[in-house]
């Protein structure tokens, strides 16, 4: 069996009034597919699981973005500074 898909939520709300988490894990295998609800407590244990990675990853990804900007500001600052130059 494969894992196909698995999701959490809280749906729209957050704070004090929001739902609890809840989920779906869908496992697909030779025979068919099977879907488990996951509750508060079980989805709580997969986020435990992967929070170091998850924690990670984004920072990871927040350096590529980073990157990303200040790779793409460069063009605009060389023209910047000659027109800078050019006014002097």
């Amino acid at each position: 069996m494969i894992l196909e898909r698995l999701s959490m939520s809280r749906g729209y709300y957050y704070g004090e009034d929001a739902p609890p988490l809840t989920g779906e894990i869908q496992f697909k295998g030779k025979t068919g597919t099977v879907q488990i609800q996951l509750n508060e407590a079980t989805s709580f244990k997969i986020l435990s699981v992967v929070a170091d990675q998850l924690v990670e990853s984004s920072k990871e990804l927040a350096m590529d973005l980073t990157k990303e900007v200040l790779e793409a500001a460069n063009p605009l600052i060389a023209i910047e500074g000659s027109q800078d130059e050019e006014r002097t």
